[in-house]
């Protein structure tokens, strides 16, 4: 197992660096591109798009990383492609029907303006099934312990593809391009990325169940499961708390977008973007470790998994705060890189890496609670959280702007991850804390 852990890190931690890079340089050439109020819109559009995404797939992208890294007892491949098949149908419908109440909201509330925010919107409807479709596939992967893979086509085929659309669209354009132009290149990275997690499925996963024999590397094959009905009962309230973690992670900026204007909304859409490489330690780590969280828990091995869980959280914020430390010294400088007037965001960037290096303190609380099966309490305690942010920013960003919306942002966050993270210690004995609370 610990050969196999190192491997998934190491090459989850490869993936993911390149994936920021590549990310950062979209944020710059996007932003340079569009401007202020261009960048502003996209990032309402896409903050969206990523919210409705998320209940769109039913909760089943995380079902099934659960579920395919359990299932390693005896061989029964019918039960892992019963499953799937499932999964495939009813997200397929589900976002379909999303996607399309996203078209008919625009054409109903539009401007007409197919060039401006209307058509953004419009597209931005067609993202959804696009990235649901994806994370689907994705996470199939990650639970047959195929974590690198796994994550290819949306943390790096997808933000490659739009990188190289930006590039070309700053060569053929003389001037500042229609709004709908950011939102146009995410849905046509969206369709590459779809196809090429479809292609990764067909060549690494689909021999595997076919044949019921155990991947490379792996401990077992793969087991029995429930019926078709079971499995959308089981995915419901992962749907849920995925749902909540949508709203969470995206509601500041859709309300900044609403309560203040577009180029603010550009501005904090930058540095909510900057500040999540203060959890880019925490993030690859996880993504290498919940199918390993999985299995242990199954297992009933609580003494191996706490040592892995205290090291994780002593490691990863070690790292985060030094490159929190960083944005808060450097703030107006990094921001700088994104284009004119995005230096005013530097005081908001720093309340937010700050809010990301306690959520490194506090450990991989969500991790544990999905992979433990506590996906119900998870719900609970991320909604209260989601719902602190949201009072917060509304009541802080009318006041004192960006500032504000970071406050709650930071707030919500820590709380979601305090409560997680007592709920994990009382039920479980686990502590996540760095501090081995």
């Amino acid at each position: 197992m610990r050969r196999r852990l190192t491997r998934a890190a190491a090459a989850t931690l490869t993936l993911r660096a390149s994936a920021v890079l590549v990310n950062f340089l979209v944020n710059i050439t996007m932003a340079r591109l569009l401007g202020l109020e261009g960048y502003g819109v996209f990032a309402v559009v896409l903050a969206w798009s990523m919210v409705l995404a998320v209940p769109a797939g039913l909760g089943f992208d995380r079902l099934i990383i659960r579920e395919l890294a359990r299932m390693q007892t005896r061989p029964d491949p019918s039960a892992a492609r019963s499953l799937l098949r499932t999964a495939t149908v009813a997200v397929t419908v589900s976002s379909a029907l999303v996607g399309t109440a996203v078209l008919a909201a625009a054409f109903v509330a539009g401007d007409d303006d197919p060039t401006g925010s209307f058509g953004a919107i419009a597209l931005g409807a067609l993202l959804v099934p696009l990235l649901t479709l994806t994370t689907l596939r994705q996470g199939a992967l990650q639970g047959l312990h195929r974590v690198a893979r796994g994550q290819l086509a949306d943390s790096l085929v997808r933000p490659a593809t739009l990188l190289a659309l930006i590039a070309f669209a700053l060569l053929w354009f003389r001037e500042r391009p229609p709004m709908v132009t950011g939102t146009l290149m995410a849905v046509l990275a969206g369709a590459v990325g779809l196809v090429a997690a479809v292609l990764l499925w067909r060549s690494v996963a689909r021999p595997i169940l076919q044949s019921g024999s155990p991947a490379p590397g792996s401990e077992g094959a793969i087991a029995s499961g429930e019926p078709a009905g079971g499995w959308l009962r089981a995915a419901v309230p992962l749907a849920f708390l995925t749902t909540a973690a949508a709203v969470s992670a995206q509601a500041d900026v859709v309300l900044v977008g609403m309560l203040l204007d577009a180029e603010a909304a550009g501005v904090y859409a930058i540095a909510v973007r900057v500040s999540l490489l203060v959890s880019f330690p925490l993030t690859v780590l996880l993504a290498a470790l919940a199918p390993t969280y999985a299995s242990l828990i199954a297992a009933g091995d609580r003494s191996r998994l706490q040592r892995i869980v205290t090291s994780v959280s002593r490691g990863v914020t070690a790292v985060s705060v030094i490159m929190a430390l960083g944005f808060v010294l450097f703030g107006g400088q990094i921001l700088g890189l994104f284009g004119p007037g995005f230096g005013v965001g530097a005081s908001a960037l720093g309340i937010l890496v700050v809010g990301q290096a306690i959520n490194a303190v506090l450990g991989p609380t969500s991790t544990l609670m999905l992979m433990g099966g506590f996906e119900r309490r998870a719900a609970i305690d991320m909604a209260i959280g989601a719902a602190v942010k949201i009072v917060l920013v509304v009541a802080l960003a009318r006041t004192i702007g960006l500032e504000g919306a970071a406050i709650g942002s930071a707030a919500g966050l820590a709380t979601w991850n305090m409560l997680m993270a007592i709920h994990l210690r009382t039920r479980t004995g686990i502590r996540t804390t760095v501090f081995g609370l």
